[in-house]
C-alpha cells in the first residue's frame, strides 16, 4: 500500500510537471502550417459532417494517415467548442493529453529497470525534453503515437523479461501490449509495428530463438488488435474503393522510404546532430549514459534498451525523409538509460529543472504567441474587423497563398485558388474578399473587377520566406 501511494504521488507530480511544461502557449500560439492546420481542418470537417470514416481536407481526400488522431481531435473540439480568437487550440488538447500519457507510460516502464527515485527522474527527463514540449503543443499525431509506442515497448519488455526468467507473461500486460499496438496502427499505420519488429529481431538474434515472442499471447492478442483496428480499416476500404491503401502505403509510407518527401529530405546523421537540442536538458547527461550503456552492454536490461534504441535510430537515419519528431518514440528509452547511469546531485537537478521551466514558459508562453510576422492568418483576421460591415463576414478566396491555416481562420468555404479562380469568385460574389499574393496580382487583375483595400506583410513559415498579400474587394 505504501508503494502504491508512493507511485500515485509520483504520477500526480509528473502530471503537474507536464502541465507546467506544456500548457504555456497551448491557447495562444496560432496555428502553424502546414501539418497542424491540415489535421485540424480535417478533424473539424469530420465533426461538422458527422462522417467519422472518411478523412477530407475541404474537397480533397486526406489518406496519408489512419483515423485515430482525427477522432481524438473531433472529440476534443466537441467538448470545448470552437474558439474564434485562436481556432487551433482545442485541437491541441489530444496532443497535450497524449504527451502526459507518454510521460506516465515512461514512469511505468522505468519501474521495470529502476528504483522509485530513478524512475521518476527518467520520466521527468523525458517530459522536459524540448522535442516532447514542442509536440505536446502541436495538433498532430506524434504525441499520441509516442504514448502508444511507450506502452507497447513496455509490454514487449515485460514479455521478454518473463520469458528469460522462465515465467509466464502476465495476461493483462500482454493485452495492454496488443491494445497499444492497435492504437499505434490506428494513429500512424505501420510505424509502431516496424519499430517493434526491428527490436524483436535484434533480441531474437541475441537469444538465437524466436520462441520467446509466443509468450506475448498472440492468439488473444490478435483479437484485441483486430477489435481496435479492423472496423475502421474495413469501412474505409469499402468507402474509398481501396484508395486509402494506395495513398497511405503507396504514396506516403513507401515514398518516404524511397526519397525525401515534401522537401523533408535529410542526410544520415542528421538526428544525431539535432539530438543535443531535441533532448535538452537531458542531453547534458548523455555522455555518462553512453559510457554506462557500454560498460553494462551484456546486462539484460541494457541489452533490451540498446535493442530498442540503436537499430531503430539507425533505421531513422537511413530513411531519406527526415523530420525532427520521427525519433521521439525512442526518447523514453533514452531517458531510462540516462537515469540508469545515475542521478545528478539534487541541487544541480533542481537548478536545471527551474531553468528549463523558466525557459519554456518564456519561449512558448510569451515570445512565440507575440510574434506577428510568422502568423499572418491572425493578422488578416484582425485587420478584417476594421473593414466595412459587408466585408467583415462571408467567404474569401486566396490566390497564390495556399496555406491550410487560412481555412482554419476563415472557415471551410475558404477558396485556395489560382489567380484566375480567385478573380472569378470575386466577380461572381462567391467571395467577398480576395487575398492575392503580390507576385500573382498581374494574373489576378487581368480578369478581376476589383479594387485593393489593404495589404499585409508576413513570413511564410512553410516556404521560409517573406510574403505580401494584397486584399481586394469587388469594384462598385
Amino acid at each position: 500500500m505504501a508503494a502504491s501511494r508512493s507511485r500515485a504521488a509520483a504520477a500526480a507530480a509528473l502530471i503537474l510537471l507536464g502541465l507546467l511544461l506544456y500548457w504555456p502557449g497551448i491557447r495562444t500560439i496560432p496555428a502553424i502550417d502546414r501539418d497542424e492546420a491540415r489535421f485540424a481542418v480535417a478533424s473539424r470537417q469530420m465533426a461538422q459532417t458527422g462522417d467519422y470514416v472518411d478523412i477530407r481536407f475541404q474537397n480533397e481526400v486526406r489518406y496519408k494517415k489512419p483515423v485515430g488522431i482525427y477522432w481524438l481531435q473531433s472529440a476534443a473540439v466537441g467538448l470545448v467548442g470552437e474558439h474564434a480568437a485562436n481556432p487551433i487550440w482545442p485541437y491541441r488538447l489530444p496532443s497535450l493529453l497524449g504527451m502526459l500519457a507518454a510521460v506516465l507510460a515512461t514512469y511505468r516502464s522505468a519501474w521495470d529497470f529502476l528504483d522509485c527515485r530513478q524512475a521518476m527522474f527518467a520520466a521527468a527527463l523525458f517530459a522536459a525534453s524540448l522535442l516532447a514540449g514542442v509536440e505536446a503543443r502541436l495538433a498532430t499525431v506524434d504525441a499520441c503515437l509516442c504514448a502508444a509506442c511507450t506502452l507497447a515497448f513496455d509490454g514487449l519488455h515485460r514479455v521478454w523479461q518473463a520469458e528469460r526468467g522462465g515465467a509466464k507473461a502476465d495476461l493483462t500486460d500482454c493485452l495492454v501490449f496488443w491494445a497499444a499496438v492497435g492504437c499505434g496502427v490506428l494513429l500512424k499505420g505501420p510505424v509502431l509495428p516496424v519499430l517493434l519488429g526491428t527490436t524483436t529481431l535484434v533480441l531474437s538474434a541475441r537469444q538465437r530463438s524466436l520462441r520467446w515472442i509466443f509468450a506475448a499471447r498472440p492468439l488473444p492478442g490478435s483479437f484485441v488488435l483486430l477489435a481496435v483496428t479492423l472496423p475502421w480499416f474495413a469501412l474505409i476500404t469499402l468507402k474509398s474503393g481501396g484508395a486509402f491503401w494506395r495513398e497511405s502505403l503507396g504514396h506516403d509510407f513507401v515514398a518516404k522510404l524511397a526519397q525525401g518527401q515534401e522537401s523533408h529530405g535529410g542526410f544520415p546523421g542528421q538526428y544525431l546532430l539535432e539530438f543535443p537540442l531535441a533532448f535538452f536538458p537531458g542531453s547534458l547527461l548523455i555522455g555518462r549514459a553512453v559510457r554506462f550503456a557500454w560498460a553494462t552492454r551484456r546486462q539484460a536490461d541494457t541489452l533490451f534498451l540498446l535493442a530498442l534504441i540503436v537499430p531503430n535510430w539507425l533505421l531513422f537515419e537511413a530513411v531519406p525523409t527526415k523530420l525532427p519528431h520521427y525519433v521521439l518514440p525512442l526518447f523514453p528509452a533514452i531517458a531510462i538509460m540516462t537515469a540508469r547511469a545515475g542521478l545528478p546531485s539534487t541541487r544541480a537537478w533542481v537548478l536545471c529543472s527551474g531553468a528549463t521551466l523558466v525557459l519554456y514558459t518564456a519561449m512558448f508562453g510569451m515570445i512565440l504567441p507575440n510574434l506577428r510576422s510568422p502568423f499572418i492568418g491572425r493578422t488578416l483576421v484582425e485587420h478584417r474587423q476594421y473593414y466595412p460591415p459587408d466585408l467583415r463576414s462571408g467567404p474569401v478566396a486566396f490566390a497564390g497563398f495556399h496555406e491550410p491555416s487560412m481555412v482554419l481562420w476563415f472557415g471551410g468555404s475558404t477558396d485556395l485558388a489560382s489567380p484566375e479562380q480567385a478573380a472569378a469568385a470575386l466577380n461572381n460574389r462567391t467571395a467577398v474578399l480576395a487575398y492575392v499574393k503580390r507576385s500573382d496580382t498581374p494574373a489576378f487583375l487581368k480578369t478581376a473587377d476589383a479594387v485593393p483595400i489593404d495589404d499585409v506583410h508576413g513570413f511564410d513559415l512553410a516556404h521560409g520566406k517573406p510574403v505580401e498579400l494584397i486584399v481586394y474587394r469587388k469594384a462598385r
